[in-house]
């Protein structure tokens, strides 16, 4: 069986790409994030029809007394309802508590991930900055429940799913994974490409007359030369 962690709706499109990629079966999905997030649920259900399990949880506290021990706690919660053993272990984000903590609380034969939007490549992210952590430290949190950290995760890391596959990436053995498949179209721009970044426009337009202006202008916009 494998399970898979997303915390992004860009992660769990990704997971997708990859469940479809590898042919995965067996599939247990987790979501971390806001439970009452619409656009979470929207997409949580397109990934549904590919799982055998699915959820999503809240995040754990970040700043509370004996935070090792209560999120050992929270993270034996939240698996009460998954298998307690996985072949392989899909998530993005290495470097937080609760996913460590969630993997102290499973067994699993091996971990792989992937990119987290661009910050896997981005040398200036929170995934690029290092914390000194004490054997002694380690050990304690060991016995409170926690066998993970950012530093060991990445030594078990077997492989990589990338966005970015010439680019170079924290983890080395990197593997390409494509979300949009698409056929190859004439260049009517003489060469000119252009890029539109924005949000899921149906979340934020309020009715059909205004999706009706906005694609009108969206059009104008990509036919301008």
């Amino acid at each position: 069986m494998f399970l898979f962690i997303c915390m992004t709706n860009l992660q769990l499109l990704i997971a997708r790409s990859i469940i479809e990629k590898e042919q995965l079966n067996s599939v247990d999905f987790l979501f971390i994030g806001d439970v009452g997030n619409v656009k979470n649920q929207y997409y949580l259900k397109k990934i549904q029809p590919l799982c055998r399990h699915s959820s999503i949880v809240s995040q754990a506290s970040k700043f509370s007394t004996f935070k090792t021990i209560r999120r050992t706690r929270y993270a034996k919660k939240i698996m009460e309802a998954y298998a307690g053993e996985y072949h392989t272990v899909f998530f993005a984000n290495f470097h937080v508590p609760l996913i460590h903590h969630i993997l102290s609380c499973i067994s699993f034969s091996e971990i792989k991930t992937f990119d987290d939007g661009t910050n896997n490549i981005n040398k200036k992210s929170v995934m690029y900055k290092e914390k000194d952590i004490s054997a002694a430290s380690k050990i304690i949190r060991k016995l409170m429940g926690r066998k993970y950290h950012k530093d060991e995760i990445l030594k078990l890391d077997v492989k990589h799913y990338t966005l970015f596959p010439n680019r170079e990436n924290i983890i080395k053995n990197t593997e390409r994974v494509v979300l949009v498949h698409h056929n190859t179209l004439s260049d009517t721009n003489n060469g000119l490409k252009k890029v539109l970044l924005g949000t899921v426009y149906t979340d934020a337009l309020k009715n059909k007359e205004d999706e009706v202006i906005f694609l009108h202008c969206l059009q104008s916009f990509i036919n301008k030369e």
